[in-house]
């Protein structure tokens, strides 16, 4: 899958860092409003990755994603429609998990929007030996070069405006 177009940039910078020694996993419960995706024209893909922060593959940090919801919408199958890279696994029919064993690990994973998207995020907050923290982050990515029409202007979706969390 070629993804060209990077539509809704919902990076978070939710840096795994922890204060202190003691460690405890987070979840958060992820709800986005894609209702603007809903009914566009070609590949919609979402991609989840996670970087090591130390860039050493020391594999201490996990992202878990699960109970995927899509508002009416659906996610394609797998592996025809997923693109796993480093220590990437699952798809957005089951769970997805994302282990830091490489300084880069990603997943892709086809779907129809729908009028939301949701899911529950779980990761671990192990500090890096490095003091560098890990980066989780998660973008929706289209196949096509012309932008989505918002209102009566063009314009990339504004990610403060499509994107809750909550843990």
């Amino acid at each position: 899958m070629r993804i060209n177009r990077l539509i809704a940039a919902c990076l978070l910078p939710l840096a795994l860092a922890n204060v202190g020694t003691a460690n405890a996993n987070v979840i958060y419960s992820v709800n986005l409003n894609t209702t603007q995706l809903a009914g566009a024209p070609g590949e919609i893909a979402l991609a989840f990755q996670l970087n090591d922060g130390g860039g050493i593959g020391d594999s201490n940090n996990v992202v878990m994603l699960s109970n995927f919801t899509f508002g009416g919408g659906s996610a394609s199958s797998c592996p025809l429609n997923c693109l796993p890279i480093g220590d990437a696994s699952g798809d957005a029919n089951t769970a997805i998990t994302l282990v830091d064993t490489y300084f880069f690990n990603s997943i892709a994973h086809r779907f129809t929007p729908g009028s939301n998207l949701s899911f529950l995020l779980e990761m671990s907050t192990y500090l890096d030996v490095s003091g560098t923290p890990d980066l989780f982050g998660f973008s929706i990515l289209k196949a096509q070069v012309s932008e989505f029409k918002i209102g009566k202007t063009n314009h990339y979706l504004n990610s403060a405006s499509i994107v809750k969390v909550s843990s």
